[in-house]
């Protein structure tokens, strides 16, 4: 009798014990964010516009689980339409910490380095000029972070928990670190392509994981399309571009413009000046803001993101609103309730 209240009591315990410890350990299958954008505005599909012939170039974004720090990264970008942009360059910032001089990566592998090293036991030897950039895709460059290999460089930090300002910056309210610039050219006539990230050959992991723990979301986390997630060995070349793009690059002869009254500055009144000109107007005057001759919600799009900037410093993206873009919208339209966004 007292034997199996003991044993009972005992197998409560051990069970306690054990859900308190599997308790402590990280969550499996965490979940990594990578995007692209031209200002860390956060999470969104940008759309960038380049002049025939010019340069241009975007950057990536990573942001890790919460409390989790991303040991490593291999990505590949893909551009869908051939020969409407070259990529020319990928950088892969690698800061040191303030605290002590040890870097975000052990290794970086982009266009301007040349790696020997292990890793899972195979020995790499690439220099990524030569290997890794063709004219309309870029494949694994990378940044690696290994613990207690003493036969490399001092360990890195790698990406997160924390968002400290020497690594990490808040500007769209949640952390994101950038990890890479792309640099492309355009082509020489107009044309549209869009931009897909996939996960390269070495995967992505967090520091507790091995590669094939950690789940990769593209893009905007807000859009609701499971086919922007990926978990690794889906990788490499011939992996299938689904999901939404991560950007679009629009070659154009002219670049938008949203200053419709030549004020020197994007603002409320050239919002106006668009609502009135919604489905009627044919000019920029009117509020065809990318010169295509119509007035329409894409026009609305180019102001929300050029709302408050001058045109003497064109802007080549289109993100998601502002909240001071939505703000004015908001109170302009309190003032005239007879003159509504159709």
């Amino acid at each position: 009798m007292h034997f199996s209240i003991i044993a009972s009591r005992s197998l409560a315990l051990g069970a306690v014990l054990i859900l308190a410890s599997w308790g402590s350990r990280p969550t499996r299958g965490a979940e990594a964010n990578f995007w692209i954008s031209v200002n860390d505005n956060g999470p969104h599909v940008p759309v960038i516009e380049v002049l025939p012939g010019g340069s241009a170039s975007f950057d990536i974004w990573a942001r890790p689980a919460a409390g989790r720090t991303l040991g490593g990264f291999s990505l590949d970008v893909e551009s869908t339409v051939e020969n409407q942009i070259e990529f020319q360059w990928v950088e892969v910032p690698n800061p040191s910490t303030l605290l002590r001089n040890t870097n975000r990566h052990q290794l970086v592998f982009d266009s301007n380095t040349t790696w020997s090293y292990v890793f899972d036991e195979q020995i790499i030897n690439r220099s990524f000029n030569q290997e890794h950039l063709t004219g309309d895709r870029i494949e694994g460059f990378m940044g690696g972070t290994f613990v207690n290999d003493s036969d490399l460089e001092n360990n890195g930090i790698g990406i997160g928990p924390a968002c400290d300002p020497v690594h990490c910056t808040m500007i769209s309210g949640e952390p994101a670190w950038r990890v890479a610039t792309v640099d492309f050219l355009a082509g020489a006539t107009e044309g549209s392509t869009e931009i897909f990230m996939d996960i390269g050959e070495h995967g992505v992991w967090h520091l507790d994981e091995v590669a094939t723990d950690t789940t990769i979301l593209f893009g905007d986390p807000t859009d609701g399309d499971p086919d922007d997630r990926y978990s690794w060995p889906l990788v490499g070349e011939g992996a299938p571009l689904a999901g939404l793009p991560d950007a679009i690059v629009n070659v154009v002869a002219q670049l938008s413009n949203a200053d419709f009254n030549d004020s020197g500055l994007v603002d409320g009144a050239d919002y106006l000046i668009w609502q009135q000109g919604l489905g009627v107007g044919t000019t920029n005057g009117e509020g065809d803001a990318n010169y295509d001759g119509v007035v329409d919600d894409y026009d609305f799009q180019i102001w929300e993101s050029q709302y408050g900037t001058s045109p003497a410093a064109p802007v080549t993206a289109v993100p998601e609103p502002s909240g001071l873009a939505i703000l004015a919208v908001f109170c302009i339209m309190l003032v005239l309730p007879d003159q509504r966004r159709r």
